[in-house]
């Protein structure tokens, strides 16, 4: 397990360094690859995912809506990602990209989902998240606001990927129970399945977006140049690793555990890319990023406790209950949804 975690760290080191790569050299040409960087990710993700799901015989979650949903959601957030890492460093970018836990609160608090109140721990945990983002804001040379939004809307995509996950898994439970499946029996969203059409349906909205806003210049440019396809493959080839490997740890911890740890990714990556690109980090800076880091740890570890001690109330009507899972929800672009589905190895 611990030599898992060390290569869904250092994958994810490499999908984002190696991206950051190839946008910069694409940029120099064309102007900007984001579509076409993130196309190249899913192409790989899904013949790989969806030959795993054919040999290994998972059936795909038959709610068509509510599938769809999570798709686009995942797509969009991995597309405004790759468009955040194109306008900024790559260690702020990923920096952004840990501000997750304060953005999906947020999103659950103005759909006035249940789950949102804050303890003392919740409270001081986004505290620290917000400031710390205040000050890693203020000390970056160069600020460039379009790159800091996309990270932020890309937040907001993978958190409400969190809330369309606990739909499909409603929607598939309910359809288990109008077949007269036992509850003892009844399994769950197959996080295979998941994996691979999520990856499918994305690439195939992915492509034609590509091919109308980018043309064939970025594809030229990432498969002819050298440098940029070699980067663009490593940045492909990562991004499959650390999502399938993020994925497998989940099914063998609990869900704070890998939350925890997917923090923990996070620091590594931002490490790891200040030392690729030779990015100065001041004092400050380094101050908002464990300020970031730390307090996206300590919502982690607390948030749990303190819902689990909160008396339970029923769902209300409108269905707001879903977005509960949003709020607590930091791993790896909203994988905790699955973490109360049974694996099937």
């Amino acid at each position: 397990m611990v030599l898992c975690v060390v290569c869904w760290f250092a994958t994810s080191a490499v999908c984002t360094s190696a991206g950051k790569v190839a946008l910069t050299l694409a940029a120099h040409k064309t102007g900007g690859c984001a579509l076409s960087l993130t196309l190249a990710q899913f192409v790989i993700a899904a013949a790989v995912s969806c030959l795993c799901c054919v040999l290994l015989r998972r059936t795909i979650p038959s709610a068509p809506r509510e599938l769809l949903c999570v798709s686009v959601a995942y797509t969009l957030g991995f597309l405004l990602l790759n468009q955040s890492l194109g306008r900024l460093h790559a260690s702020f970018s990923e920096t952004v990209r840990s501000l997750e836990p304060l953005t999906s609160f947020v999103l659950a608090y103005l759909l006035s989902a249940r789950g949102t109140t804050l303890g003392r721990r919740t409270a001081g945990s986004l505290l620290a998240v917000l400031l710390g983002a205040v000050v890693s804001v203020w000390a970056q040379p160069g600020f460039d606001v379009r790159g800091f939004v996309y990270g932020l809307l890309a937040n907001c995509a993978f958190s409400s990927r969190g809330v369309f996950v606990t739909k499909l898994q409603d929607a598939t439970r309910r359809q288990q129970e109008a077949r007269g499946v036992a509850a003892e029996k009844a399994r769950g969203v197959d996080s295979v399945a998941l994996f691979a059409a999520q990856h499918a349906i994305g690439l195939v909205l992915l492509l034609p977006a590509a091919m109308l806003s980018e043309g064939t210049k970025c594809s030229a440019v990432l498969v002819h140049s050298k440098a940029a396809a070699r980067a663009s493959t490593l940045s492909a080839v990562g991004f499959l690793a650390y999502n399938f490997l993020s994925l497998y740890v989940l099914l063998r911890v609990d869900a704070v555990s890998h939350a925890v740890c997917n923090t923990c990714r996070r620091a590594v990556t931002i490490i790891a890319a200040a030392l690729i690109f030779h990015n100065v980090t001041s004092t400050a800076s380094a101050l908002g990023i464990c300020l970031i880091i730390g307090g996206s740890a300590a919502y982690a570890a607390a948030a749990p406790k303190e819902r689990a001690a909160l008396k339970p109330r029923p769902p209300s009507e409108d269905g707001n209950a879903l977005l509960d899972a949003a709020v607590t929800d930091t791993g790896s672009e909203g994988d905790t949804a699955f973490a109360s589905e049974p694996s099937h190895p």
